[in-house]
């Protein structure tokens, strides 16, 4: 078995792993453990699907922020979830329980022990088909374009000094003619 890491901030993962460090050392001299260490201004420059595509299975540490974790299912990669802080309240808590949400560590090593050591696995660990047309419903890769596209018409709107609200209808409008009235959630 391989192990490959993708933190966020690698900068600081030594630091926030403190004697941990140590065992991570001994983990990656054996050449079984990688880390994207690549690192930007901020964060590490590998993608999340990069480390995914390299993996079994991918494990993302948070619910309050799944976008890492959503990459990597909309590959259709088993992905689970590991909800450290506790955010019951998140629509990642539609998926199924000790499939793909963990509520903490230990309860998702022992899942992925289990998994792993069975001859089929867990059917249907680490699967989000139940909800991921919900959470892109395009399925065609372009999020980042669709995303850009709209913060441009609310920049445009204000640089033309409209009101929040009529800057806000108009990028909607102009955004459902584009892509579909039935892709504008109104709250």
């Amino acid at each position: 078995m391989e192990f490959f890491f993708k933190p966020k901030n690698i900068y600081s993962l030594r630091k926030r792993l403190g004697k941990v460090s140590k065992l991570l050392d001994r983990a990656l001299a054996t050449g079984r453990c990688f880390i994207f260490e690549d690192g930007g201004r901020h964060t590490t420059s590998a993608p999340p699907i990069l480390a995914g595509l390299a993996s079994d299975v991918c494990i993302h540490g948070h619910l309050n922020a799944g976008t890492a974790a959503l990459e990597c299912a909309l590959e259709g990669l088993p992905t689970i979830l590991i909800d450290r802080e506790g955010a019951p309240y998140s629509k990642l808590y539609e998926l199924p329980k000790d499939k793909v949400v963990f509520q903490d560590w230990p309860s998702a090593i022992d899942a992925l022990m289990e998994h792993f050591n069975s001859s089929d696995g867990i059917p249907d660990f680490g699967d989000w088909s139940s909800i991921i047309d919900e959470l892109d419903p395009f399925r065609d890769g372009m999020a980042a374009n669709r995303m850009g596209n709209y913060l441009k018409l609310l920049i445009d709107g204000y640089d033309k000094g409209l009101e929040r609200d009529e800057v806000m209808a108009k990028a909607a409008e102009l955004y459902a003619e584009k892509w579909g009235s039935d892709k504008i959630v109104i709250s």
